[in-house]
């Protein structure tokens, strides 16, 4: 009878353990600090994008986008899960066309994807919509400003909403014409 009652203790420990070990998946400065760290220092200024999708607040895999040249097709991408490099590879520039643009300067970085994620959470409980997942990018646009693009995502899988702010000082607040709700 003890022994039932220390399993059921342990599950309900478990259960409530979960939404913590949840949170504390890495951001994606981490994942940046992982490349710099596993592979090479130099690489973390040459990154052109980092990507996680299905975040609770955090995704389990950051997908970062490397300017490579000595890399086939000059771009290298690198997987980054529970602090390890999971995946590396050198795609074609054409198969990653559409994901291409400069390489972001990390001077200009002042807001990580946990910092993201506070402005999503609080933005759409102001604005009463609901959501349970998040994907990010962390790319930059045509001024060479690093911006944070956060796509909330319902249970179901549908948008909730998109999210479009700076990373950079100063501009970390979105504005009207960077936030859109979905109905």
């Amino acid at each position: 009878m003890h022994c039932f009652c220390m399993w059921k203790s342990f599950i309900a420990l478990l259960v409530l353990a979960s939404p913590v070990l949840a949170q504390e998946r890495p951001t994606a400065y981490q994942a940046l600090r992982v490349v710099g760290t596993k592979l090479d220092r130099a690489l973390v200024d040459h990154v052109i994008s980092v990507r996680g999708m299905d975040g609770t607040p955090q995704p389990a895999k950051w997908t970062i986008l490397l300017d490579d040249p000595k890399a086939r097709g000059g771009v290298r991408e690198v997987e980054v899960a529970n602090d390890k490099i999971v995946s590396e590879r050198t795609p074609m520039r054409e198969a990653v066309a559409g994901s291409l643009g400069a390489t972001i300067d990390t001077t200009k970085l002042n807001l990580d994807s946990s910092g993201a994620y506070t402005v999503a959470h609080q933005t759409a409980a102001v604005s009463h919509v609901t959501f349970a997942s998040a994907d990010y990018l962390l790319h930059v646009v045509e001024r060479g400003n690093p911006v944070w693009r956060v796509t909330l995502n319902r249970a179901n899988g549908d948008s909730a909403g998109l999210l479009s702010y700076g990373a950079n000082p100063g501009t970390t607040t979105p504005t009207r014409r960077h936030l859109s709700w979905c109905d």
